[in-house]
């Protein structure tokens, strides 16, 4: 696609809206690396709209130097929650929510799947949540899997791969979906 067709070539650039993504790490390499911070921003027409960070919570200790560096200290991440602490907030606020018919949360792994009356729409209102087929990584993904599978999978069932993201704007996500 040429430049010119692109859909945001008609717009100026005052009125875009950009969301800006940053990460920081414990500044070790290879598969020691691990993420210590991540952050977004949503910006446009000269303004912020939105923002979120979470510190994330990682296995080797930070070094003096990456401290200073990223002014990430060890308490931040030793402070910070772990899969394990929002997968189970997730599930319950689910559960608790009149939207949502069924929660399957087995209590571990990064997927909690649920049924509503219409999955098509909850997973494309989602902002945070990408709608994409995933089973792992930074960012939570969240789709129907019955458009796939046809009658194997139930009609309503959502299956949501939660990334880094902070409880919160996970949670304010899947609600203003699930209430609309």
């Amino acid at each position: 696609m040429a430049a010119r067709d692109h859909p945001l070539a008609g717009h100026p650039l005052a009125s875009a809206e950009f969301l800006v993504i940053d990460t920081e790490t414990n500044g070790l390499g290879g598969d020691a690396c691990e993420m210590t911070e991540v952050g977004a921003v949503l910006v446009g027409g000269g303004e912020l709209h939105d923002r979120w960070s979470s510190v994330v919570r990682c296995s080797a200790p930070l070094r003096r130097g990456i401290q200073r560096f990223t002014g990430i200290t060890q308490a931040m991440v030793d402070a910070a929650p772990d899969l394990e602490q929002i997968l189970p907030e997730l599930a319950r606020r689910l559960e608790e929510h009149p939207a949502v018919e069924r929660v399957r949360y087995p209590g571990f792994s990064g997927v909690i799947s649920f049924d509503v009356a219409d999955p098509r729409a909850v997973e494309t209102r989602t902002k945070l949540i990408l709608n994409a087929t995933s089973l792992g990584g930074e960012a939570s993904t969240m789709e129907s899997r019955h458009r796939w599978e046809g009658d194997r999978i139930p009609t309503g069932l959502l299956r949501l791969s939660v990334g880094l993201e902070d409880v919160e704007a996970l949670w304010a996500d899947l609600e203003q979906a699930l209430r609309q």
